[in-house]
């Protein structure tokens, strides 16, 4: 986006998925004169395609300072916030795992009465 909230464009990201590459944006003298011109780069993230993934660093501010050598050649110097970089972050939903045990009691005698109090409740600790 521009100062005025106009898209100035919109990309995917590319195959490495890792990395966006904006079209060129060609600047006149008359541009200097309003340097600098910045802009705002914001991720929407596709939840159907990518679920449990947020953006978790916002925005990316990039500004480009405009400059003219007086020999009629403009140079456009880009800083960004963030390193140029948003991070997102992937939580899974949650799970459940059923734990199952097998008692074994060695040495038991058939009928022997001893063993009924022990071991009623069983703890899993984490």
């Amino acid at each position: 986006y521009d100062k005025s909230g106009a898209v100035v464009d919109t990309q995917t990201v590319n195959s490495d998925n890792k990395t966006v590459t904006f079209k060129t944006i060609s600047y006149t003298q008359d541009d200097v004169a309003n340097s600098p011109i910045t802009y705002t780069i914001s991720e929407t993230i596709d939840t159907e395609k990518t679920p449990n993934v947020t953006n978790k660093s916002g925005n990316i501010t990039v500004s480009v300072a405009l400059t003219d050598d007086g020999e009629g050649h403009i140079t456009a110097t880009p800083t960004y916030s963030n390193n140029g970089t948003i991070t997102n972050t992937y939580t899974p939903d949650p799970t459940k795992a059923k734990i199952t045990v097998t008692k074994t009691i060695d040495d038991y005698i058939a009928g022997s009465d001893f063993i009924s109090c022990y071991c009623r409740t069983w703890n899993v600790f984490h």
